[in-house]
C-alpha cells in the first residue's frame, strides 16, 4: 500500500461491506447509480477518493444536488443518447437502487474486467443479466455481482 492512501474503518463496520467504496481511487472513473441514502455516500467518498464520478438517475431534479456532493458528471439513465456516450467506459459502478431494474445498461457501462456492486436490494430480484454483455465486459457473475472483495 502506499503510505499516501491508508484509510481507517471503523471497528463496527464489516471490512467486506466497506470494500466496494474503496475501490474508486484516483484516475478512476466511477458510477453511482440512484442518489438516495447509499448514492449520495457514494458520490461523495468516490469524489474525495480522487475518482471521476458519474451518478446516474431517472430524475432531473437531482442533477443540482449530485453536483452540489462531488459528482463530475450526470447521466439521465432513461436518456440513450446520454447512456451511450459512456459506453465501455467505468472501472466501477455502485449501484444502489432498491427497487427491480435491468441491469443490462449499466453492464454495457464497464470497461473490460470493470466491477459493478449492487447494494440496493429490491423486493423481487432484478431480471437477469443477457449473457453477452457479462463475456463481453468480463464482469462479475449475476451470482457474484453481490461479491464486495471484488474490485
Amino acid at each position: 500500500m502506499d503510505e499516501a492512501f491508508p484509510l481507517r474503518v471503523l471497528q463496527n463496520l464489516d471490512p467486506a461491506g466497506v470494500a466496494p467504496l474503496l475501490c474508486a481511487g484516483p484516475g478512476k472513473k466511477v458510477g453511482i447509480v440512484g442518489l438516495d441514502g447509499l448514492g449520495h455516500m457514494g458520490v461523495k467518498l468516490a469524489h474525495a477518493m480522487g475518482a471521476h464520478v458519474v451518478l446516474f438517475t431517472t430524475s432531473p431534479s437531482k442533477i443540482e444536488d449530485a453536483k452540489r456532493l462531488g459528482a463530475d458528471e450526470v447521466v439521465i439513465s432513461k436518456n440513450p443518447k446520454e447512456m451511450e456516450a459512456h459506453l465501455n467506459s467505468f472501472d466501477f459502478i455502485l449501484n444502489t437502487v432498491a427497487a427491480q431494474h435491468d441491469l443490462n445498461p449499466f453492464i454495457n457501462m464497464l470497461k473490460r474486467d470493470g466491477t459493478m456492486t449492487l447494494v440496493g436490494v429490491p423486493e423481487h430480484d432484478h431480471p437477469l443479466p443477457q449473457v453477452f454483455g457479462i463475456i463481453f465486459n468480463q464482469a462479475p457473475s449475476p451470482r457474484r455481482f453481490a461479491d464486495r472483495r471484488h474490485c
